[in-house]
């Protein structure tokens, strides 16, 4: 039997080395990227802009 905190931090271990291997597939695959300039570039606005969102977090 294992505790509940420990399930927990067995899951989240897991979790995080499906997102590693993921990571390590996506880079490993040589894909272009896209800049963050690029992307803002896009959309049309700027960092200014980013930096004059209000943000609420619950």
């Amino acid at each position: 039997m294992i505790s509940p905190k420990d399930y927990q931090a067995l899951v989240e271990r897991y979790e995080d080395a499906l997102l590693m291997a993921e990571a390590n597939n996506r880079l490993s695959n040589n894909v272009g990227y896209i800049s963050h300039n690029d992307i803002l570039n896009d959309l049309n606005i700027n960092e200014q802009d980013l930096e004059n969102i209000d943000i609420e977090l619950e």
